[in-house]
C-alpha cells in the first residue's frame, strides 16, 4: 500500500530579511482544489523581535487586492528565539490563492532572517 504524500512547494531560495512592514515572501501559492496549506518556517531572530507571518487571501493570480479572513486568524505571533515552526492554515473552497508575508514590529541591528520557507498542500 502507497501513501499518497502532499507536494513540497519551495517558497523563498534564498533568506528574506523582516521589516517593521509586512512584506510578500515569494510568489503566490495556487490552493485551488485543496483544504489545507501548511508552512515550514525555519526563522533567524537576531536582534529583530514581535515576529510574525501573515496569510492574505486572493481572488486570482496577480490581483491586488488581498484579504484577511480576521485579525485574529491571519497573523501568526512567532517566538522571539530562533526556531523552525510548521503553521497549518485552513484552506477555504472558495479561495485559489495565497500570500504569505513577514513582519518584526522591532527590527534590530542584524534583522531577523526567513532562512527558508516551504509548503505543503494537501
Amino acid at each position: 500500500m502507497s501513501k499518497d504524500f502532499p507536494e513540497k512547494l519551495s517558497i523563498i531560495t534564498a533568506s528574506q530579511n523582516f521589516t517593521n512592514a509586512f512584506a510578500d515572501v515569494g510568489s503566490e501559492i495556487d490552493v485551488s482544489g485543496y483544504e489545507g496549506l501548511a508552512i515550514w518556517a525555519n526563522v533567524t531572530k537576531n536582534d529583530s523581535s514581535g515576529l510574525s507571518i501573515r496569510i492574505l487571501y486572493k481572488l486570482s493570480a496577480g490581483a491586488t487586492d488581498e484579504y484577511a479572513i480576521s485579525q485574529d486568524e491571519n497573523i501568526f505571533q512567532l517566538l522571539d528565539q530562533d526556531q523552525k515552526v510548521m503553521i497549518p492554515i485552513k484552506i477555504f473552497p472558495f479561495v485559489p490563492i495565497v500570500q504569505i508575508q513577514i513582519k518584526a514590529n522591532s527590527v534590530g541591528t542584524t534583522p531577523a532572517a526567513l532562512a527558508s520557507l516551504v509548503a505543503t498542500r494537501y
